[in-house]
């Protein structure tokens, strides 16, 4: 692993929605969406690690970030391991 931005202002944004599986049992889907100044790259596939309010939690990078003239947005998921 190898730390490419350190200490960025960003914001985070949490979203559920209800979520029916293939076995017809309903789920809860939550959105994590990490908004930021779009001067910054993000590789898609990137290990995100925020901490806010003191606490740290570690997301991975869904995908490519969608880019803004004002911010950009990039959909996480929490962390887990790596596959």
């Amino acid at each position: 692993e190898e730390t490419i931005l350190e200490n960025v202002p960003c914001r985070l944004s949490f979203s559920s929605s209800p979520k029916t599986g293939s076995d017809n049992v309903a789920t809860l889907d939550q959105e994590i969406k990490l908004f930021m100044d779009p001067k910054y790259d993000v590789p898609p596939g990137s290990k995100i690690v925020i901490t806010q309010n003191e606490q740290i939690e570690t997301y991975s990078n869904s995908g490519k970030p969608a880019l803004y003239e004002s911010h950009q947005e990039i959909n996480l998921k929490v962390f887990k391991e790596w596959a």
